[in-house]
């Protein structure tokens, strides 16, 4: 059973490291114009040290040649020069400058390094706080989002299409999350897609789900939509069967 706050803007105290076991960082583009390419990387790391005065900094890496792609052919290419030219950057780098905190959601300041070149960037996501697991240890949830421009760190590889248009898009999204395995049901949805379905399956209206979590009430039908196709329903009603144990509001 979840637990929401709207009133926290600090991170859990402590030095929290990755499971990579139960975590992915991964990456889509738009493909050829028709469709999207997503992959992930297989070799990153990550720790979050958030201080008792609530100041935090996130640091991750990740191998730029550990792309999770079946055609050898494919990841020898994005290895090559045209994309992460592995053998000369083999690290991808992130070191967070400022971390904010509103309710659930995290918004990120940070360095992002590619090909040699840094850049700042933003990311955005949200976070469960901390909670013991079976066996003993402390577990928190952060997922994080942010969008790039790849022709700003140097992967420039492109080709025009007979009609118009180019292969590759230019805009990535990049983001950070506890690895699912599920693809429908109440396990695929996101931790953001949860909280907003919690919210409505209790009875309350976009707006006022809008303004508990510091989302827009747009974001708030995105998230309605996706958590509809992964439960298979189609009214708001059918919510509180489909999630089970509803959301615990503090009094």
């Amino acid at each position: 059973m979840s637990v929401l706050s709207t009133n926290d803007t600090r991170l859990p105290v402590g030095v929290w490291g990755l499971d990579r076991v139960h975590s992915t960082v991964g990456f889509s583009v738009k493909f050829m114009a028709v469709s999207t390419f997503r992959s992930r990387f297989d070799d990153f790391g990550a720790s979050l040290t958030v201080e008792e005065d609530g100041s935090a900094r996130l640091a991750g890496t990740v191998r730029s040649s550990s792309i999770a792609v079946s055609d050898p052919e494919f990841a020898a290419h994005l290895a090559a020069p045209d994309f992460f030219d592995s053998e000369h950057y083999p690290e991808l780098r992130f070191e967070s400058t400022e971390v904010r905190r509103e309710g659930v959601l995290v918004e990120l300041d940070g360095l992002l390094t590619i090909k040699g070149r840094t850049l700042p960037v933003a990311a955005a996501g949200t976070v469960i706080d901390a909670h013991e697991d079976p066996f003993g240890s402390m577990r928190m949830c952060l997922e994080l989002e942010t969008r790039i421009d790849r022709r700003q760190f140097g992967l420039q590889w492109n080709k025009p299409l007979p009609k118009g248009g180019f292969a590759l898009g230019d805009e990535v999204i990049v983001g950070a999350r506890p690895k699912r395995v599920a693809l429908s049901g109440v396990d695929a949805l996101t931790a953001a897609e949860r909280r907003v379905a919690e919210l409505a399956a209790r009875g309350m209206r976009n707006r006022d789900i809008a303004e508990t979590l510091f989302i827009t009430p747009k974001t708030v039908e995105t998230h309605l939509g996706h958590a509809y196709a992964k439960l298979d329903i189609q009214t708001r009603s059918q919510l509180t069967g489909a999630l089970g144990a509803p959301l615990q509001l503090p009094a």
